[in-house]
C-alpha cells in the first residue's frame, strides 16, 4: 500500500508538497482532482519515475534524453525568485515479507551538475512507529534491484493505467498484445526461465574434467551471447535516440503544416487542381447552356400548346391513311389496265367456255372496267390530305411532338439544375483562387516541410536498419540458445556426470511442466476474471456470455450462445469497458496486493458506463485505488456516491498565468471550484 508521496520542486509543484495516501479496508479510494495542466499526470508519472528511474518512463530513451527530461522536471519559479538546483520525489509504502510488515521510503533526487544531472537513490525502512533508517541489509548498489524484486515493474505497470491507454486499447484492438507483454511478469515465468538457465550454467561449470571441450564450447557460446546482448542494448539506445529525433521532426512538421494551413496552404497546395476543376465547371456550364438552347430551338416551345399538338398528331395520322389509300388506288388502276389487255387477248375458247359470245366480250370488259375505275376515282377524289407532307417530313414532325411536353420539361429542368450547380461551383473556385496566398508567401514554408520530410525519410531508413540489426541479433541469440541446449544435451550423455545430469533433467522437466500448467491455469483464471469484470462494468449484459484467451497468441475472443461475437459487434464504449476489464483482470490474476492508479478514467465514456465505473469498479478494484480526475468527470453526483469510500481527497489548483500548483484537502464539484467536503 502506498502511504505517502512527497514532491520537492518537481514539475509544477513548488517547494515541498505531501500527499497522504493511506487507505482503510472500508475507504479504499483516494481522489485527486484538478483541471487540465494542474499537475495530475505529473503526480501520476512521478511514482513510477521514483521507483524505477529511467526504466519507469514506459518508453525507450537514452541517458542523455533522460537527463534532459530531468532538467525540464525541475520546477521553474518566477524571474524574480531564485531557481532551485534540483528536485526530488519520495514514495512511502508498506510491504509484508515473511509475515512481518514494514514501511519503506524510496527517494530519488536530482541535482544539476555542470551540463548534466546527478541522480541519487535512497532506500530506508522502519517497523512500527520508529524512524526510517537506511536499508543496511542490502548494499546500496543493489537498492534498485531490491525495489524491482519486491515490486516488479512489469506487475506495477498493470496497476497504473490511464483513460488514454484504455481508449487506445479499445481503438486499436490490442488487448492480446497487452496480455502477451504482461504475461511473463504475471506468471513469474521469468523466474522459472532464469532457474532453467542457471541449471544449465551450473551443470557446465561443475562437469567432469573429461568434458573440458564441452566446457570451453559452452563458455565460448555464452560469451558470444553476452556480446550480442551488449550490442543489442547499444542498438536499442541508438534506436531510442533516433525515435526521439523522429518525434522532434514530427513536431516540427506538424508546427509548419499548422502555419501553412493558417495562411491557406491547404488550398495553395491544390491550386492547379482547383484550376482544372474550374475549367471543368466552365465546360459543364457551357454544355448546360447549349442543351437549353437546343431545347428552345427544338421541341420546348411546342410544350406550350399541348392540345394543338394532339390535333396535329391526329391529322397526320389521317393524312397518312389517305396517302396510303391513294397509292393503293393507283396500284389497282395499273393492275386493271393489265387485266384489260389480258381479257381482250383471251382466245375465243375462253369466253365461249364461260357462256359469253365472242362478239359481246369486248363490251362486257369495258363496262366492268369502267365501273371499277369510277369507284376508284370517287374514293380518290373524296379524301384529300390536309398537309400533303412526305413520309420523312411527317416522321420529323412526330419526333418533335414526342419530345415536346413532359420530356422537354424534364430535360429543361436537368439542364437548368446542371447550369446552376456549375455556376455555383465555378464562382466558389474563382473566389478561392483569388483569395489563395501567393507562392512567395507559402513557398518557403512548403520547402521547409519538404526538407523535413526528406530528413524524416532518411531517419526512418536508419531506424529500419537498426531494427533489422536488432532482429538479426535476436535470431543469433536464438541460434546460440539452440547450440547451448545442444552442449547441455552432450553433457547429459557424459557417463561421469550421469547421476547429476539425470537429476538436472528431472528438475528441468518439472520446471517446464510447472510453467506450462501455471500458464494454462492463469489463462483460465484470466478468462473468468474478465467475464466477471465485464459483467460489472457493461450495461449490455447480453453482448457475450463467455471469454476465451488463446494460450499461445493471447487473442481475446468473445462468445454468445456458443457463437463468436463479430469484431464490429461491441460499440466504442463497450470496447473501452472490455479493455478496462482486461487490465482489471490482469491485475487480479497477478495475485499481488498492489494499489490501483487510474488517470482520467471517465473521459470518453457514456453516462451508463460512467455510472458502472464509479459505482462498481472504483470502490472494489483494489484495497487502495488512486483516482486522478477532472471536474468534468467526477462531478457532484459521482462525488457523493464515492464519498463513503473515500479515505482522502485533494484538489490541485494552479496559480493563474501558469504558476505553481498547490494541493489542498477537499474536492471541487462544479466549474466555480466550490468545496463540498474535506476528507
Amino acid at each position: 500500500m502506498l502511504t505517502r508521496v512527497t514532491l520537492q520542486d518537481y514539475g509544477v509543484y513548488q517547494g515541498r508538497n505531501e500527499f497522504d495516501l493511506a487507505t482503510t479496508e472500508r475507504r479504499p479510494v483516494v481522489l485527486l482532482g484538478g483541471k487540465n495542466g494542474a499537475g495530475k499526470t505529473t503526480l501520476f508519472d512521478s511514482i513510477m519515475l521514483c521507483l524505477y528511474g529511467m526504466s519507469g518512463l514506459g518508453r525507450r530513451t537514452s541517458k542523455k534524453e533522460y537527463h534532459k527530461m530531468l532538467h525540464r522536471r525541475i520546477h521553474r519559479r518566477g524571474a524574480s525568485s531564485a531557481q532551485p538546483d534540483g528536485a526530488s520525489v519520495a514514495v512511502q509504502f508498506r510491504f509484508s515479507h515473511g509475515g512481518r510488515e514494514a514501511e519503506y521510503r524510496v527517494e530519488r533526487s536530482w541535482a544539476r551538475q555542470g551540463g548534466g544531472m546527478d541522480e541519487n537513490l535512497a532506500v530506508a525502512r522502519r517497523e512500527g512507529g520508529g524512524e526510517f533508517v537506511p536499508l543496511d541489509a542490502v548494499d546500496s548498489s543493489h537498492w534498485q534491484s531490491f525495489i524491482a524484486d519486491i515490486m516488479p515493474k512489469g506487475i506495477m505497470s498493470l496497476f497504473f493505467f490511464d483513460g488514454e491507454k484504455v481508449t487506445k486499447m479499445a481503438d486499436d484492438g490490442t488487448e492480446d498484445a497487452t496480455i502477451r507483454e504482461s504475461f511473463k511478469s504475471l506468471l513469474g515465468i521469468g523466474t522459472v526461465e532464469q532457474l532453467l538457465a542457471d541449471l544449465r550454467v551450473n551443470l557446465a561449470r561443475n562437469m567432469a574434467d573429461g568434458a573440458g571441450p564441452l566446457r570451453e564450447e559452452f563458455d565460448r557460446l555464452r560469451a558470444e551471447k553476452d556480446e550480442s546482448l551488449k550490442l543489442t542494448e547499444r542498438l536499442r539506445q541508438r534506436l531510442a535516440q533516433k525515435q526521439n529525433e523522429m518525434d522532434a521532426l514530427d513536431r516540427n512538421i506538424e508546427s509548419l503544416e499548422g502555419r501553412i494551413s493558417g495562411v491557406g496552404g491547404d488550398f495553395a497546395r491544390g491550386r492547379e487542381s482547383a484550376r482544372v476543376q474550374l475549367a471543368e465547371q466552365r465546360a459543364a456550364r457551357e454544355s448546360a447552356e447549349r442543351g437549353i438552347a437546343d431545347l428552345c430551338s427544338g421541341a420546348l416551345p411546342f410544350s406550350l400548346i399541348p392540345r394543338h399538338l394532339g390535333r396535329l398528331s391526329e391529322t397526320l395520322d389521317m393524312d397518312a391513311a389517305i396517302q396510303e389509300s391513294s397509292v393503293s388506288a393507283r396500284r389497282v388502276g395499273s393492275e386493271l389496265q393489265k387485266a384489260r389487255g389480258l381479257l381482250m387477248s383471251k382466245p375465243r375458247e375462253f369466253w365461249e367456255g364461260e357462256g359469253v359470245e365472242h362478239s359481246v366480250a369486248p363490251a362486257l370488259v369495258s363496262v366492268i372496267l369502267a365501273i371499277v375505275e369510277r369507284e376508284i376515282l370517287i374514293a380518290d377524289t373524296e379524301r384529300e390530305p390536309a398537309f400533303g407532307f412526305s413520309a420523312g417530313q411527317a416522321a420529323h414532325i412526330r419526333n418533335v411532338i414526342g419530345r415536346a411536353g413532359a420530356p422537354a420539361l424534364e430535360d429543361l429542368s436537368r439542364h437548368t439544375a446542371a447550369l446552376v450547380e456549375a455556376n455555383e461551383r465555378a464562382s466558389s473556385l474563382e473566389r478561392a483562387i483569388a483569395n489563395a496566398p501567393r507562392d512567395d508567401e507559402i513557398g518557403p514554408l512548403v520547402s521547409r516541410v519538404g526538407r523535413l520530410h526528406s530528413e524524416k525519410g532518411a531517419l526512418r531508413a536508419e531506424m529500419d536498419h537498426i531494427e533489422a540489426k536488432l532482429a538479426s541479433h535476436g535470431s543469433l541469440r536464438q541460434r546460440l540458445d539452440s547450440k547451448l541446449r545442444g552442449v547441455v544435451d552432450c553433457i547429459y550423455k557424459s557417463e561421469k556426470s550421469q547421476q547429476r545430469v539425470l537429476l538436472t533433467r528431472d528438475v528441468q522437466g518439472v520446471l517446464e511442466e510447472f510453467a506450462e500448467r501455471m500458464r494454462l491455469d492463469k489463462v483460465r483464471l484470466l478468462e473468468r476474471y474478465m467475464l466477471e469484470a465485464a459483467g460489472l462494468l457493461m450495461h449490455n449484459r447480453l453482448l457475450f456470455d463467455k471469454v476465451r484467451v488463446d494460450p499461445d497468441t493471447f487473442e481475446v475472443r468473445l462468445f454468445k450462445d456458443g457463437e463468436p461475437v463479430p469484431e464490429d459487434g461491441p460499440s466504442k464504449g463497450e470496447r473501452q469497458m472490455i479493455a478496462m476489464s482486461v487490465l482489471w483482470s490482469l491485475a487480479r490474476a497477478s495475485g499481488r496486493p498492489l494499489p490501483f492508479m487510474i488517470d482520467t478514467p471517465l473521459a470518453r465514456l457514456d453516462t451508463g458506463h460512467r455510472d458502472r465505473v464509479v459505482e462498481r469498479f472504483l470502490p472494489a478494484a483494489s484495497h487502495q485505488i488512486l483516482v486522478f480526475s477532472t471536474d468534468e468527470e467526477i462531478r457532484s453526483g459521482y462525488y457523493k456516491s464515492l464519498l463513503p469510500y473515500i479515505s482522502h481527497s485533494y484538489v490541485l489548483r494552479r496559480a493563474e498565468g501558469g504558476g505553481a500548483t498547490r494541493p489542498r484537502r477537499g474536492y471541487f464539484w462544479d466549474g466555480g471550484g466550490r468545496h463540498i467536503a474535506a476528507v
